[in-house]
């Protein structure tokens, strides 16, 4: 494919993204190795460490995870694999919606397996990371998997309407749009109404794929934080507690924004806000546990990335009006 945009950066950006990229995929091969020789030390580091650093960045731009992301670096390496077709538009709806569904598969079984055993880790963590370089030497550039297929990336998504610091991206510094609508790294903030569509202007946006999942996050999080873990927990348990959780959501958000009217970019910013912020409420305390903190550590943790999400919320919507007066 022609290159059609070009990102002009200087060599010492390149080298920093490159340097980036290795130390992210040095350090996922380190937590593999930890998570296999002992697992309670590479389970703690994992859940009480690397993801909710992950998650804190996404709200500061998720161009920096996605410019470092080792599933990203391997997905690139599949490029060099044969050679790559682009998707077609029914092709990218289906992996979107089967990314989707991989996040609401596999974020409940950290309850029921993740939490806990880190051979397991290992082997979704090398599953998904074939698939990402299969799916990089099947279709062209990161068309497949970091822009349909990725379960981070309805997150990323959500987060990327309004980071707080813009960020040049790290990768595609030849863009050849192998995603013509709703890339993340070539639309930026851009990138929600391109995937919602004309429905954003109306409150059909609320049934869209991405729609339901926005609508349905606060709860699913919710859900999952209060559905039983370990050992004395069953699949039904568990899926039946996200599950039900994220239908509630839905039912709410439905409710509240067809009876007050909220505009489409309210709405997805509230919504984020929402989520954010019960994800850190309890976050906080579950990173003190897995670290054997004081319980008052951990309350401390979670009050601060509560904080820090309204701070986000503040900006994104002074941000939001200042776009919309220009």
């Amino acid at each position: 494919m022609t290159p059609v945009q070009v990102a002009v950066r200087d060599g010492g950006t390149d080298r920093l993204w490159r340097a980036g990229r290795a130390v992210a995929l040095t350090a996922l091969s380190a937590v593999f190795a930890v998570l296999l020789l002992a697992p309670a030390t590479g389970l703690a580091v994992l859940w009480g460490g690397l993801v909710p650093a992950i998650a804190t960045s996404l709200f500061v731009t998720p161009v920096l995870w996605r410019g470092i992301c080792p599933l990203a670096t391997l997905n690139e390496a599949g490029n060099g694999i044969g050679h790559q077709a682009t998707p077609s538009p029914r092709t990218q709806t289906i992996l979107g919606v089967g990314g989707l569904l991989l996040f609401h598969v596999l974020v409940p079984a950290r309850l029921l397996l993740f939490n806990q055993d880190g051979t397991a880790v290992v082997a979704a963590g090398l599953a998904i990371g074939t698939l990402a370089i299969l799916l990089g030497a099947r279709f062209a550039v990161r068309s497949a998997f970091c822009n349909a297929l990725c379960p981070i990336l309805p997150i990323e998504r959500l987060y990327g309407q309004a980071p707080m610091v813009q960020v040049e991206r790290g990768r595609c510094g030849a863009c050849t749009v192998c995603t013509p609508r709703g890339c993340l790294d070539l639309a930026g903030t851009k990138n929600l109404a391109q995937i919602i569509g004309p429905s954003r202007r109306t409150h059909g946006w609320l049934l869209t794929p991405f729609g339901l999942f926005a609508s349905a996050l606060p709860g699913f999080i919710l859900g999952y934080f209060m559905a039983p873990a370990g050992v004395g927990a069953s699949a039904m348990q568990v899926y039946g507690s996200t599950l039900g959780g994220s239908v509630a959501s839905v039912l709410v958000v439905q409710g509240i924004v067809r009876a007050t009217s909220l505009a489409t970019s309210g709405a997805l910013l509230l919504l984020a806000a929402w989520s954010g912020a019960t994800y850190f409420a309890f976050t906080g305390p579950a990173v003190a546990r897995l670290w054997h903190l004081p319980t008052s550590t951990g309350v401390a943790l979670g009050s601060l990335g509560v904080a820090f999400v309204v701070w986000w919320l503040v900006r994104a919507r002074r941000t939001l009006h200042l776009s919309a007066a220009l």
